[in-house]
């Protein structure tokens, strides 16, 4: 008898831990939705800056909206999460077939990121 009450209670502990992770990953689901339309509007309007930029001023608004974009993922990055994060967020760009060349990046203090990485270092 005791053993079916314990098998009972495990089988009900499980489906209320069950119920509570979903109703965790909704509510962390929704949140995420909400900040991001909430930090991505400003990347709109910077997009729309450039769309009507003269073209001798496409480039330094480009800049910006790298710069932004950047940032925001840096900002957004571990945000979910209840441990303290030590984020990075680092954009390179290709200068070559095979070299990628440090544009911008925000986040973590100290060392900077590597500036370049090449093909050519490593084993395939």
């Amino acid at each position: 008898m005791f053993a079916t009450l314990v098998v009972a209670f495990l089988n009900v502990w499980e489906k209320i831990k069950s119920h509570r992770a979903e109703a965790d990953a909704i509510s962390s689901k929704a949140a995420l939705a909400g900040s991001l339309s909430q930090s991505g509007k400003p990347l709109v309007n910077l997009l729309s800056k450039v769309a009507e930029a003269k073209p001798s001023e496409r480039r330094a608004e480009v800049k910006t909206l790298i710069s932004r974009t950047v940032q925001l993922c840096y900002s957004q990055s571990g945000k979910m999460t209840h441990h303290k994060c030590k984020t990075r967020s680092v954009l390179y760009l290709f200068s070559s077939a095979e070299v990628l060349v440090r544009q911008e990046y925000d986040g973590r203090e100290g060392k900077a990121p590597r500036l370049k990485f090449d093909a050519q270092w490593s084993e395939p």
